[in-house]
């Protein structure tokens, strides 16, 4: 039995959008059931038994958001990544001088 991995290599190794599409959908999952998990670490009542799943729970989320939907989905199909909850602010010191910008030029 082939697995998918043989699949995807035997087909030229390429990723398409639907394959990535549900990847990320399944990741996406991932980080919220990770998520869950550590809320319920936190409410743990001994400080050793929270310290024990710190570091896995850091790592598993890392290698899901930067190693998997940010290197290899994200990267091969920007598309895909959600738009930013920061909201668009204009940093600039540029200024826009009114008087000379209505002047119409010269003949």
């Amino acid at each position: 039995m082939r697995s998918h991995r043989d699949a995807a290599t035997a087909a030229g190794g390429d990723m398409t959008r639907e394959q990535a599409a549900e990847i990320q959908r399944r990741l996406l999952t991932a980080k919220k059931a990770l998520n869950q998990v550590a809320a319920l670490v936190f409410d743990l009542d001994e400080v050793e038994d929270r310290k024990a799943f710190a570091e896995p729970i850091g790592n598993a989320y890392g290698a899901l958001q930067h190693e998997m939907l940010d290197q290899v989905i994200y990267r091969q199909f920007p598309d895909l990544k959600p738009p930013s909850r920061e909201k668009p602010r204009i940093d600039s010191k540029l200024t826009w001088d009114i008087k000379t910008a209505c002047r119409h030029p010269s003949p």
